[in-house]
């Protein structure tokens, strides 16, 4: 009995530590007044984590001010928290709702943290188990994961990384926003992982994590860090918007530039067209062009909008629901459509993965080649592949032509049968 009671008490020692982490001044920590502007208080925060980088800041005790730092920034420099700490003293709204044992929420903090069953132990909630416990552990990568798939897959598919470490209060806090965030993700098609900074430290160190919880988007083989804290589900989920390459799906906002945007087969793509209501394309849309980037160009239409209107006419696009059109060489007719009330990741990829070549597409890498002219494996399945070869000059475009219409019209593949036979 005296052996559960002495562990009992520094269970409760450590938690409470972890409880009243916040209780530091922010302000005091960023060397501000009370009355700081947003600006003045960004440029503190700026300085002072250059001087207490622990990558320049050889001092023992770097490590813990630059968490200061960060976690003073993060309060003071999100309107709603800074209000609610001058308020409260604290910067969580919910922390001023009273429950059980004066605890924020009603819940007390140890029973977020441990886990006590029989047998006079406890179990801490991010148990060590991989693949058991929280979804931070069933998520979790190691250094050598991230190097040989997180980082070769981020050139195709977005990862969004969520950084924790055991004694953090604000990552069992977090816990739901994470899962409701992994369950969307997953969803689309994007990664979704988490990093145990304590005790993946060169991974940390690799993604530039020195606290949490932090959620970083790795995407085309760079890192991206979201600063404005992980306690806002729409905060998160515009930063992943923000962090692909610069209009991977561009906003139609002349009419003038659809036909421009249809010229796409001259650079050896096809070209697809979202229609939808949102004023934004989803970023389901976002991770299905950035997958097929080198193979498209994409652009979101919003349907409503004056200069879509026509748009809508010429092709026959219903107005309601969500539409897609895949155009190739003949711009005056879609090659591919696909219209439902919500066309889910799935059918986006089945569409856009069967039209991603044009007509006549130009053999511009040995991957390309080698995906439209594949070695075949069986000896009762063969398959001719003809390729025309010309010069840039213009006029070979004759010849080039004379193929494309060859094929579009269906005789191409009426003669290779009987060549066959």
């Amino acid at each position: 009995m005296m052996f559960f009671s002495l562990n009992r008490c520094i269970i409760f020692m450590c938690a409470v530590s972890c409880v009243l982490s916040e209780s530091k001044d922010p302000y005091s920590s960023l060397v501000v007044s009370k009355s700081a502007s947003p600006d003045e208080i960004r440029k503190a925060y700026k300085k002072l984590a250059k001087e207490w980088h622990p990558d320049k800041n050889s001092d023992p005790s770097a490590q813990d001010r630059f968490i200061e730092i960060n976690d003073a920034y993060q309060i003071l420099s999100d309107p709603e928290r800074r209000s609610n700490y001058d308020k409260f003293g604290h910067s969580s709204e919910q922390q001023r709702q009273q429950g059980r044992g004066g605890f924020p929420n009603g819940v007390d903090p140890f029973e977020q943290f441990f886990q006590f069953h029989s047998g006079f132990g406890f179990r801490f909630q991010f148990d060590g188990n991989r693949g058991s416990g929280s979804i931070f552990q069933k998520q979790r990568i190691t250094f050598w994961e991230y190097e040989n798939e997180v980082l070769p897959k981020s050139h195709r598919q977005p990862y969004v990384i969520f950084a924790y470490s055991d004694w953090c209060l604000y990552c069992v806090q977090a816990q739901p926003l994470w899962e409701r965030l992994t369950n969307d993700l997953n969803k689309i098609g994007a990664g979704c992982a988490t990093v145990n900074i304590q005790q993946e430290r060169p991974l940390a160190k690799s993604l530039r994590v020195h606290s949490a919880p932090e959620i970083m988007v790795v995407i085309d083989g760079r890192v991206f860090h979201h600063k404005e804290g992980v306690h806002k589900f729409s905060s998160v989920v515009n930063f992943i918007r923000a962090s692909f390459p610069y209009e991977v799906v561009s906003l139609l906002r002349k009419e003038s530039y659809f036909d421009t945007f249809l010229s796409s087969w001259e650079e050896n793509k096809v070209a697809v067209v979202f229609f939808g209501k949102n004023d934004k394309p989803k970023l389901r849309y976002q991770v299905i062009a950035f997958e097929y980037r080198f193979y498209g160009n994409f652009m979101y239409a919003v349907i409503g909008h004056d200069e879509v209107d026509e748009i809508l006419m010429r092709y026959n696009v219903p107005r309601h629901g969500e539409t897609v059109l895949v155009f190739k060489e003949d711009t005056g007719v879609a090659a591919a459509s696909l219209s439902m009330q919500e066309i889910s990741t799935s059918s986006l990829r089945e569409l856009i993965d069967s039209n991603k070549f044009l007509t006549l597409p130009r053999l511009s890498s040995q991957s390309v080649f080698d995906e439209l002219c594949p070695v075949e494996v069986a000896k009762n399945k063969k398959r001719l592949c003809v390729t025309l070869v010309t010069d840039r000059h213009t006029e070979d475009a004759v010849h080039r032509d004379a193929l494309r219409v060859f094929v579009q019209t269906g005789a191409c593949m009426d003669h290779l049968s009987r060549l066959q036979e």
